[in-house]
């Protein structure tokens, strides 16, 4: 289904702003970063591994999941991201399923990652996959497992009752967590009462001229480079003294430092998308980042060391690989400590920069065509 304008992930910013919507609507369209791209894949793979017992992860790494090649990482931690739910499972006598598509009407509607249910016991649980290690995400009160459970509840209440476990839970396998199995239980009525607020938000959102508010919940908004709400909190930074000793002063910027960051983060995202486009922005171009050194064939590279008189004594294969062949800076240090002649590798090193930035006009570095316009242009001219 098309994306609903109010869903699970923004449910926490419905809530507490209701100006987000019309604001985020205004603006262009962003770019998906490879970063959500993973995120897709490992959700797929998360998926299918749940639904066939017969299916791992680490048989699909190489392969490609929704276009991106699964990597050991990735695998590994969808891996755990199975073991523990299938403890979940286990340890409730669930039947599930996974992916489930839900809608309250044309605006309201989402996609729950994980559903299970014991009738039996009175139990039904909704769950979610974090893959993101940057922002780590509690279960108790999350409005988007909130937001699914509500939605779910009002479609299946033929057999809720008001003394249904509801078990909300987040997987998240990374080592900031102590707890990448996060449950949480609560009731039916809470569940419920969640739906009655946030109906009541989407009316305010979509009925009236709604005042933007800053908090929390602004942190992935695509319209906070251009919010009210944020712009007003940079205008009152910058009226701060940043050298200033007094205490008063301090804690007040010190409460205002992570809102500005975000916002200043918003904001050159925005721009550099805007500049990829072909937008120009006076003061500002399209460079290059930081070229980095990469082998151009690490198969010659590997021959070098196990055929190389007066070398392959010196160095064992396995010196060569960590999960993968070791980088240009990694061999290079293994020369250093083996006495081996790193120059004679140099005509298997590449640069390869990983992609664009934005720069202020004076930069040394040259200025670059943007691309994806220019490919935007030639898919009109060949339509």
């Amino acid at each position: 289904m098309n994306h609903s304008p109010h869903g699970g992930s923004t449910a926490e910013r419905t809530l507490n702003c209701q100006h987000w919507r019309k604001l985020a609507d205004k603006m262009p369209p962003a770019s998906v970063s490879q970063a959500a791209n993973d995120g897709t894949a490992m959700h797929k793979l998360y998926e299918d591994c749940l639904n066939d017992g017969l299916k791992y992860p680490e048989d699909y790494i190489g392969n490609k999941v929704e276009g991106v090649v699964v990597t050991d990482d990735m695998a590994d931690m969808v891996a755990d991201a199975l073991e523990l739910t299938d403890s979940l499972i286990d340890g409730l006598g669930l039947e599930y399923k996974t992916e489930i598509t839900v809608e309250y009407n044309d605006k309201i509607g989402g996609t729950a990652d994980f559903v299970g249910w014991n009738k039996a016991d009175n139990v039904f649980v909704v769950g979610d996959l974090k893959t993101g290690s940057g922002h780590i995400v509690q279960a108790h009160d999350n409005s988007q497992l909130l937001f699914c459970a509500w939605l779910l509840a009002v479609r299946r209440e033929m057999w809720l009752t008001k003394d249904t476990r509801i078990i909300l839970f987040i997987v998240q396998p990374t080592g900031r967590r102590d707890d990448p199995l996060d449950v949480w239980e609560t009731d039916v009525n809470t569940v419920l009462d969640f739906g009655r607020r946030f109906l009541e938000a989407v009316r305010i959102a979509e009925d009236t001229d709604a005042l933007p508010v800053a908090g929390k919940w602004c942190k992935f908004c695509q319209g906070m480079a251009v919010c009210p709400a944020k712009t007003g909190q940079v205008a009152a930074a910058m009226r701060l003294r940043a050298d200033s000793k007094e205490l008063a002063n301090l804690n007040r910027a010190m409460g205002m430092v992570e809102d500005v960051e975000d916002w200043a983060r918003a904001v050159r995202k925005l721009a550099h998308e805007q500049l990829e486009a072909g937008v120009p922005i006076d003061g500002w171009k399209l460079v290059e980042k930081r070229a980095t050194r990469k082998w151009s064939d690490e198969y010659a590279v590997e021959t070098f060391f196990l055929d190389t008189p007066d070398v392959y004594t010196k160095v064992d294969k396995d010196e060569l690989y960590s999960k993968s062949f070791l980088s240009v800076a990694q061999i290079e240090k293994l020369c250093k400590q083996k006495s081996i002649d790193f120059t004679l590798l140099e005509d298997y090193i590449v640069k390869q920069s990983s992609g664009t930035t934005i720069a202020h006009a004076d930069d040394k570095r040259e200025s670059i065509p943007p691309m994806k316009a220019i490919a935007a242009m030639l898919g009109t001219l060949k339509n």
